[in-house]
């Protein structure tokens, strides 16, 4: 709804579902900007290890950087140098998408690989 400009929609099922699980919960106003940050955050929270970030990124035109691991107190240490195996993927790179199979480019030659493949 927040997408669609329909604010006061949105920030009813926002409280309506902070409310339900937030014991003592003070009802919002985001309106505009503020609440599509507040819905993105709290679908970050509510989905969070389900495997949905990826495809939320994806479908918000998103980019992200991974940083490098680093546990020195653990022995692990991937970064010696700067910036080091920290990946950047922007919005409009091919490594958003994933390889159309074989099998489904050599059953139908109206199909093309996705680019990069």
């Amino acid at each position: 709804n927040a997408e669609l400009g329909k604010d006061n929609l949105a920030i009813f099922d926002y409280n309506n579902l902070r409310s339900n699980r937030i014991s003592g919960y003070v009802e919002e106003s985001y309106t505009g900007d503020a609440l599509k940050e507040a819905i993105w955050l709290e679908r970050q929270r509510e989905l969070c290890f389900e495997g949905h970030h990826f495809f939320d990124l994806k479908r918000k035109g998103l980019g992200f950087t991974r940083k490098p691991i680093s546990h020195p107190d653990k022995g692990l240490i991937t970064n010696p140098g700067p910036n080091q195996n920290e990946l950047s993927i922007n919005p409009d790179n091919n490594k958003w998408l994933w390889p159309i199979p074989d099998a489904e480019l050599r059953a139908n030659e109206n199909i093309t690989p996705n680019p990069g493949y």
